[in-house]
């Protein structure tokens, strides 16, 4: 179905033995891949056999994943998300259609572009089946482009009247260069008129139209002054060109003037005026549209729709695109009939029949990724030319097949960013489709997690992203980084997860004396309160920077209020009572009466405590206490006095 990644295509064996009494089943995986294990079928039901306990993953690649590919992927998405923002222009509808013509050629663009890559890289490697593998590729994107190439032409740039045979002409020239190269090579040698390849060459430039090459090439024969070779010089120089931006040029005009001018040409012939030289002769009968000649020149039109619009040329040049259809099945019969065309002469048969479902069904089956369908079919959405009973059928086929690329785009290592551009613009079930693949990409560095987060909150996924972010916490934790952890965990907004890891960052202080982290802790700003355990955590540091900075009375109030207000855990209470040791016993009086009952009652409430859990206890710590109740005692004599000084004051 799809072209191996790198020209190879993993192969599973499922080993004799395991196949009992079971059969082979699978069930498909993300993207291009699908899980393959021996399965037990009753009931017309798959059951993963667990006796058999064998499981393969299954991988194909497309050639988007080719290297020279991958510039199209990219370049495409741009286009199209330009072309989803036109809709929300309020233009009139001739600006619109000339935007929507731009976009077109814009694909085509970068397809050529593709085109030129893939052959670049078949000509530089020597490698004979990679080589081969670039040649197929490029031949794949020649036929695509050839096809929006007519589906511009039917479909978008619509001329006035809906004739396009001159549009249809430029096709050909540009999918047919033959010409340019024989042409090129009779000019190059010295047989010119002699040349094997001459008066075929001439042929090829009248059936497709270019009547000035023709003309160049006539008049490069030695025996161009001669009177038939004038005769037919003048005929192809007054052959009539329907120019529809010339202004006061109609339809029937051209008409008239055409018919009078092929009228003419018949009589020349039937004059005998080239029948010293069946060569002219051959050509005049081109021009007369002569059923017989075209037979004849079947092996000058490469494919039968050249030689549907080479016929066409010169028996119907006003016709419009929607009559194609009618000659199209006789130029069929000319080279092999209906048997012999292959899958892309059925995508250009029911172009031509403005069978637009049965093009996109020919196409997904027909090329080995869902690019070309996709884009097309988001494309003549938007131009309004995909059209069936139901409007929602439109819409949910358009969505299928972008869901089907997208999803194409995620399993590969590098291309899904972009596919999850696609995403964005599938309303049904797009951001289902978005949330599913993203979970799934494996988070190897901090880059990728960035590029996932920022799509997943583009997106409005945010319990997505506060997922990543917790699982990213997680891993950092696992790696003894808490002070990354936390970043993460700040990120995920998670009060729980946030509280856990503030509790560490305390228990860790509290047993080892010394709080890493430091810068992380002093720039929590708003995020502190996220949860009571982190404020504390916060607080706590601002008092160390405020004691730090020698303004005591400030971090004397602040380790009050962290003891007061219970904001501090209670295996915590002891380390923040010993902390007011040294504001204590400062010369200055910090602690209000207050303030000083305030801390005698944590201490008393902390040796009632049963409950607490021993921490790690320096031997010194009940000289400590000793010491703290002593301070404390003076600190409150000295509150009594000063208080009562400034009282009776």
């Amino acid at each position: 179905m799809a072209a191996p990644r790198e020209d190879q295509v993993v192969e599973i064996a499922i080993p004799a033995w395991k196949l009992n009494h079971n059969k082979p089943g699978f069930v498909w995986g993300k993207g291009n891949k699908l899980m393959a294990f021996t399965s037990n079928l009753q009931d017309q039901k798959v059951k993963f056999d667990e006796s058999c306990n064998v499981m393969s993953e299954v991988a194909w690649g497309t050639a988007l994943y080719y290297q020279a590919a991958r510039k199209l992927v990219s370049e495409a998405s741009g286009i199209f998300v330009a072309l989803q923002k036109l809709n929300d222009d309020k233009e009139n509808d001739i600006v619109k259609r000339n935007k929507l013509i731009k976009i077109s050629r814009r694909y085509r663009s970068v397809i050529k572009e593709c085109i030129a890559s893939l052959q670049a890289s078949a000509d530089e490697t020597i490698d004979l089946q990679l080589k081969s593998t670039y040649e197929n590729q490029s031949q794949m994107f020649y036929k695509i482009e050839l096809i929006w190439d007519l589906c511009e032409i039917l479909f978008i740039d619509v001329q006035p009247g809906g004739i396009v045979l001159a549009q249809l002409l430029n096709w050909i020239k540009w999918h047919f260069p033959v010409c340019e190269k024989n042409a090129k090579e009779i000019i190059e040698s010295e047989m010119r008129e002699n040349h094997p390849l001459y008066w075929d060459a001439l042929c090829c430039f009248t059936l497709q139209g270019r009547i000035g090459e023709a003309r160049k090439l006539l008049r490069i024969h030695t025996e161009f002054k001669t009177e038939s070779f004038l005769v037919l010089d003048d005929l192809l120089m007054r052959m009539p060109t329907f120019m529809a931006f010339v202004e006061q040029q109609s339809i029937s005009e051209f008409d008239m003037k055409w018919r009078f001018w092929q009228e003419e040409c018949t009589q020349v012939l039937e004059q005998n005026e080239f029948a010293t030289n069946k060569n002219l002769e051959k050509v005049c009968q081109i021009l007369c549209g002569k059923p017989e000649v075209f037979t004849q020149l079947v092996p000058l039109c490469e494919t039968w729709y050249h030689m549907l619009i080479s016929r066409l040329l010169y028996s119907n040049p006003t016709i419009k695109g929607c009559d194609l259809h009618y000659i199209s099945e006789e130029c069929v019969d000319m080279f092999g009939g209906i048997t012999k065309i292959n899958a892309l002469d059925s995508i250009l048969l029911a172009l031509l029949e403005f069978d637009i479902i049965q093009v996109i069904k020919e196409c997904s089956y027909y090329f080995d990724n869902w690019w070309f369908a996709a884009h097309l079919t988001d494309f003549l959405c938007h131009c309004k030319h995909l059209v069936i009973e139901n409007t929602q059928c439109i819409l949910v086929l358009r969505e299928n097949l972008l869901l089907d690329f997208a999803s194409c785009l995620m399993s590969h290592d590098s291309l899904w960013q972009v596919g999850a551009e696609y995403f964005r613009y599938c309303p049904y079930q797009g951001r289902h489709y978005l949330e599913a693949y993203l979970e799934r990409i494996p988070l190897e560095n901090e880059w990728k997690v960035q590029k996932i987060l920022h799509i997943a909150r583009t997106n409005q996924l945010h319990e997505l992203a506060c997922s990543i972010c917790k699982v990213v916490a997680v891993q950092s934790l696992e790696k003894k980084s808490m002070g990354t952890a936390l970043t993460w965990v700040l990120k995920s907004r998670d009060s729980a997860f946030t509280s856990y890891l503030a509790d560490k960052f305390t228990r860790n202080y509290d047993n080892e004396g010394d709080c890493r982290n430091l810068d992380l802790i002093e720039n929590l700003g708003p995020s502190m309160l996220i949860s009571d355990k982190l404020t504390f955590l916060g607080k706590y540091r601002e008092f160390h920077r405020l004691y730090t900075e020698k303004d005591f009375r400030t971090a004397a109030g602040l380790l009050v209020s962290l003891l007061s207000s219970r904001l501090a855990p209670t295996y915590f209470w002891k380390t923040l009572l010993f902390d007011a040791l040294p504001l204590l016993e400062s010369s200055d009086m910090l602690f209000s009466s207050e303030q000083t009952f305030e801390l005698l009652y944590c201490l008393e409430e902390l040796e009632n405590m049963k409950d607490i859990p021993n921490t790690e206890i320096k031997s010194n710590t009940k000289d400590k206490e000793t010491l703290l109740r002593l301070a404390l005692t003076r600190n409150l004599a000295r509150a009594f006095v000063e208080e009562k000084s400034v009282s009776i004051g």
